[in-house]
Parts: structure tokens; C-alpha cells; sequence
């Protein structure tokens, strides 16, 4: 009993090291050294491996390490004497008879979290197929060089993170957190399951960090995702010195929210229930080799119906990132999200954490004395942000260089944020109009030359590019100009957004009669010439890009015999047939004026044609 007391101290004085998210990047070094009385025979580096595996929830990992040292330890420690071989063996023997889940243990627990998981991705995803890799934990060993500290990556919320590389692709590999008097190993599985079958939907989309696959042998399953090598946004925001000389730029800030704000707008819109997060803040945020942000962990993430309350007596998040009426009463919306938006976004603009400014405003002991007040973590945030002029809210190491640009940015940034600290999460914006807000601040630090061709070379572009792809196949498109866009969506106005995905903000629009006027005289040049417009292109001088140009230069260099459909006998054709050829060609023409005010009616055009 008094060894199984040490053990579970250990545990518990280790997790505690390993859960502090705001641990310096050296730390693993200095935490991994610490070991149990009974093993202090070991040497120290097989000590430092047995606490990592014990950490790690995989005591198969322990065994292989044990296994591999045993022998030539037993040659070096042998002549210390017989006293201490023998109580090495018994700490072995114990260590092994403790940690060890034996093959059956192992193929048990693969079925356990197996079946867990399949559950709920079958209760989640509609019936649809989202595969993933099952690693072994021999794999996982191989690919982090038994989860060597030079590997360790970064922490969140969800766990420890490794880099790793196995068959020569790059690896994040997390590691989650030890069952403790928080949270109970059933607890942990659940939430970790709940994350795999939410990550595995969006493995394909832009701004989620793709799920690879899992290891199902541990008593707490192990997650595997893309590479992360730059770590989490917490880390590039706060931590400076050898790992992060240059501090984050605004634009990429800037940039960050942006991702993230469609990350969110995508998981309250593209399903048939939306989804909220309820982790959003920059431990769960990573950046790619490019600087792309990634949204991860879902283990608390929930569906919810649309415009549905859900009640819950587990709080369970950060401080200043939960909304009042989550803190009060347990009520989770979809503002929810929003309310840890508008923190986040504010991190970002000031480079310094939610509590700190809660505690600079209100002083510490009222910080701590009333944290769990619904309205007092935002009232502080937005009376610092209220109390203090741009210059003296934005992280002091991006204002050198900022322009007037940048600070009417600022300004509309922190207004974006308050909007979003509301008390009243009906006064909350949604997220697709919090996305929208950002994608205008965004492109107003943009500048774009005046291209007067640029028209006509993307139209080119993107000819060439659909022939290439279609394979001659006929996919006729009409051109809209920015000004009938702007009147379909009443100028983009949020009313009008339907959804987001990784490609952008979808808006609907009413599509005008003139529309079909515009296809009918694609048909009708079709119907003379005998051609697809496609393999019209390859005929044309590719110079223009619009398709009304195509046409016009090939009928301006040609013949009407050579225009119209050669299958068409020209001999018994006379001088009145030529003549309805150029009227079809002309009201043709007519239809595909790119001013649609300048189309005339289906009408006028049946009219036309009756006269023929």
C-alpha cells in the first residue's frame, strides 16, 4: 500500500507539472527528471523514460524501455553487490506486475475505445464514412524516439503535444491529460472520443487541424494530427527570448482571427445542427509551416439545435473566455463562441492574457474572491479597453510602424470585440457577420493596382484552366459584373450570408429574368455554329477574356457560311437564308450583352424569331 502511494503521488505531482499550460518550452528537461524513491537504482536516464511513459497512460511503453536496459544493466550493476541486484529485480518485477497490460489488457482496451468511438461517429457524422489511421503503440514509440524531450512540441487544454516522424512524414502526436480529481478516466475517454468524431468531419477543411488517426491500445486513446511545428497562437503571442526573437505581426494577428472567426462561422453553419466549440482561445489555436491558423480540440465541443439553450452544471473552460450566462445559470448557444471570439480577438490586439487584465483592473484578491461572477470577467476587460486610448491597449511591441491604417484597424477591431464581450448574448453579432467585419478590416491593410485588363486576363486564366479540366465537355458560365453581385446581396449584407466554408462566405442572391436571357442566346449561338463555345475557345485569339469577345472576334474574321454549322448544305442555301442567319447571329449577340439592362425581354426575342 505505501508503494501504490508513492506511485499515485507521482502521478499526480507529474500531471500537475505537465498541465500548466504557461510552462516554458525547456520545461520537459526539468520535469522529466523526476522519479520514485524505488527506482533510484536505475540510471538516470532510464528513471527520465519511466516517467514519461508512466505520464503518458502506456505502461506497454514502459515494458519496452524496462526490456531493452535490462540486461546490460544488470552486467553494470552487478558487481555493486548482491543486496542491490536483488532489489533492482524486485523493483522491476513490481514495476512490470503493476504497469503492464498484457496482450489481452491491450486488445481489450482497442476494443473498448474502439467501440466508444464508432458509436459516436455514427450517431454524429449522418452514416457517412470518415477513415482514419489506427497507430500502434509501437509506431508512435518509433516516430518520437520514445517521446524524447527534444520532441516535445508544445501544451494545451487537451494534453501534452510531441513532434514525431514516422515513414517520413511529420507527425504531431498529443498525448492527453492524466485522470485526476477532476476528471475521471471515463470522463477523459468520453471527451477525447467526442474530439475524433468532430475532428474526422473536418479533416478536409482548411482551417481545422486534420485528424490522421489514433491509438486505440492505451487506456486513454492517443491522438495524431499534421505537423505543427511552430506550436500553438498562446506561444507566439506571450512567449519571447530564444524560441520567438521577432514578436507576431499585426497583419498576421490580423490574419489569425480572420481564419478562426470562419473556422467558427463554418461550425454554426455547415451542418445540420450546429456545432459550439467551447475552447476557443489561443492554447487551441496552431499555426502550420505556412502561418495558417488551425482550429483543434473539440473534447467539449456539442451539437446543439439551431436557436436551442442548452443547460449544464459542469463549468469547465478559461477564465474570461466563458460568457456570463454560462457562468450564471449553464446555458450554452452558439454565442457562446462568440463571447470567446470577442476574448480572443482582444489577446490578439493586446498581447496579454484575459486574467491578467481582469486582475490589473480589479486587483487580485477581488480577482480571485469573484472570478466566478458571470459579469465581472467581461465588465473588466471591457472597462480596461474603454479606460485606455488605442495606443495604450495595443501591444506595445507592434506599434512601431503603425499607421494611420493600422490604428483605424485597431479601432475597428476592439469595437468588433466589445460588440462581442455583450452581456446580453442576444446583442452579440453572429459569427458569419463577425467574419465579414474581419474579411473589410483585413482588406483595408490591402492595396491592389489598377489593372484595366485584369479582366480580361483572368477571364483567359480561367477559360483555359475549365477546357483543361473538362476535357472539352461543355459547362457554359455567365460573367456578372461586381455591381450585379453587390444588387443580388443588397451590397453583402449579413441577411444574406448563407454559409461558410473553406472556400469563403457563400451569399444568396435573386437571380434577375435577364439571366435566362443570357443562357438562351449561348443556346442559340450554339444551335447556328454547331459548336460547343469550349471548342470555340481554341479557335479564337485567347487575348480575351470574356466569352462575348471570343464570339465577336471569331464571326468578325470569318464569313456567315464559315460561321454557321458546316453540316448545313451551303449549296441549296439562298440569299434570304444568309439573311436569318445574321438576325439569329445578331439577336444572339443582343442576349449576352454583359449590361443586362441592355438584354431585351424573352418577349421581344420570341417575337424576333416568329418573324424568321
Amino acid at each position: 500500500m505505501q508503494t501504490q502511494a508513492k506511485l499515485l503521488s507521482f502521478n499526480q505531482r507529474h500531471y500537475a507539472i505537465q498541465s500548466n499550460p504557461c510552462c516554458p518550452r525547456k520545461e520537459p528537461e526539468k520535469r522529466l527528471s523526476i522519479g520514485l524513491k524505488f527506482f533510484d537504482l536505475f540510471p538516470s536516464n532510464f528513471c527520465t523514460q519511466l516517467g514519461t511513459s508512466w505520464a503518458s497512460s502506456s505502461p506497454l511503453i514502459l515494458l519496452s524501455r524496462a526490456c531493452k536496459q535490462t540486461v546490460g544493466f544488470l552486467k553494470d550493476q552487478f558487481h555493486h553487490g548482491f543486496i542491490t541486484t536483488i532489489l533492482f529485480c524486485h523493483s522491476l518485477i513490481f514495476s512490470v506486475v503493476r504497469l503492464l497490460p498484457m496482450a489481452a489488457d491491450r486488445k481489450r482496451l482497442f476494443i473498448t475505445n474502439g467501440s466508444l468511438l464508432q458509436e459516436k461517429l455514427i450517431s454524429s457524422s449522418n452514416g457517412r464514412y470518415y477513415p482514419f489511421h489506427n497507430f500502434s503503440i509501437e509506431e508512435l514509440e518509433k516516430a518520437t524516439n520514445n517521446y524524447a524531450p527534444h520532441c516535445f512540441l508544445s501544451y494545451n487544454l487537451l494534453g501534452t503535444w510531441y513532434k514525431g516522424s514516422l515513414d517520413g512524414r511529420v507527425l504531431s502526436i498529443c498525448i492527453p491529460r492524466y485522470p485526476n480529481v477532476h476528471a475521471s478516466r471515463n470522463q477523459i475517454i468520453n471527451e477525447i472520443v467526442n474530439d475524433v468524431a468532430i475532428a474526422a468531419q473536418l479533416s478536409r477543411q482548411r482551417n481545422f487541424l486534420r485528424l490522421i488517426g489514433c491509438c486505440l491500445e492505451t487506456p486513454v486513446p492517443l491522438l495524431v494530427y499534421e505537423s505543427v511545428k511552430r506550436g500553438n497562437v498562446s506561444e507566439q503571442i506571450h512567449v519571447t527570448g530564444e524560441f520567438h526573437s521577432q514578436p507576431m505581426t499585426w497583419k498576421c494577428r490580423l490574419k489569425i482571427a480572420r481564419e478562426i472567426a470562419h473556422a467558427v462561422s463554418y461550425l454554426h453553419t455547415a451542418f445540420s445542427r450546429p456545432i459550439v466549440h467551447r475552447g476557443i482561445n489561443p492554447l487551441n489555436i496552431f499555426l502550420d509551416d505556412y502561418n495558417v491558423a488551425k482550429l483543434s480540440n473539440f473534447s467539449q465541443s456539442l451539437y446543439i439545435c439551431e436557436d436551442e439553450i442548452i443547460k449544464t452544471d459542469r463549468i469547465i473552460g478559461t477564465l474570461g473566455y466563458l460568457p456570463p450566462e454560462y457562468l450564471e445559470h449553464g446555458e450554452i448557444t452558439e454565442k457562446f463562441d462568440v463571447y470567446s471570439f470577442g476574448t480572443l480577438l482582444l489577446e490578439l490586439l493586446t498581447g496579454r492574457r484575459p486574467y491578467n487584465l481582469i486582475a490589473r483592473r480589479a486587483g487580485y484578491f477581488r480577482f480571485w474572491m469573484n472570478s466566478m461572477e458571470g459579469h465581472f470577467a467581461g465588465n473588466c476587460l471591457k472597462y480596461h479597453v474603454q479606460c485606455h486610448s488605442i495606443n495604450e491597449v495595443v501591444d506595445y511591441r507592434i506599434l512601431p510602424g503603425g499607421g494611420v491604417n493600422e490604428q483605424q484597424q485597431w479601432q475597428a477591431a476592439v469595437e468588433l470585440a466589445l460588440k462581442c464581450l455583450e452581456t446580453s448574448k442576444d446583442k452579440r453579432p453572429a459569427m458569419e457577420e463577425v467574419t465579414k467585419i474581419l474579411w473589410q478590416i483585413e482588406r483595408s491593410l490591402a492595396t491592389f493596382p489598377e489593372r484595366h485588363s485584369s479582366v480580361y486576363d483572368d477571364g483567359r486564366i480561367f477559360m483555359e484552366e475549365m477546357i483543361a479540366s473538362y476535357e472539352g465537355r461543355c459547362h457554359v458560365l455567365q460573367s456578372f459584373s461586381g455591381e450585379e453581385l453587390k444588387k443580388m446581396t443588397n451590397n453583402y449584407h449579413p441577411d444574406y450570408i448563407f454559409c461558410c466554408s473553406n472556400i469563403g462566405i457563400w451569399y444568396k442572391g435573386i437571380v434577375t429574368q435577364e439571366f435566362d436571357v443570357y443562357n438562351f442566346g449561348v443556346l442559340l449561338f450554339e444551335l447556328l455554329i454547331g459548336l460547343r463555345l469550349f471548342d470555340l475557345f481554341h479557335l479564337v485569339d485567347k487575348e480575351g477574356g470574356l466569352l462575348l469577345d471570343h464570339l465577336q472576334n471569331f464571326v468578325k474574321w470569318h464569313s456567315i457560311n464559315e460561321v454557321v454549322d458546316p453540316k448545313i448544305p451551303k449549296n441549296e442555301v439562298g440569299h434570304d437564308e444568309q439573311q436569318k442567319w445574321e438576325v439569329v447571329l445578331e439577336l444572339a449577340f443582343r442576349c449576352m450583352v454583359t449590361a443586362k439592362e441592355e438584354r431585351p425581354k424573352m418577349v421581344e426575342v420570341a417575337t424576333e424569331l416568329n418573324k424568321l
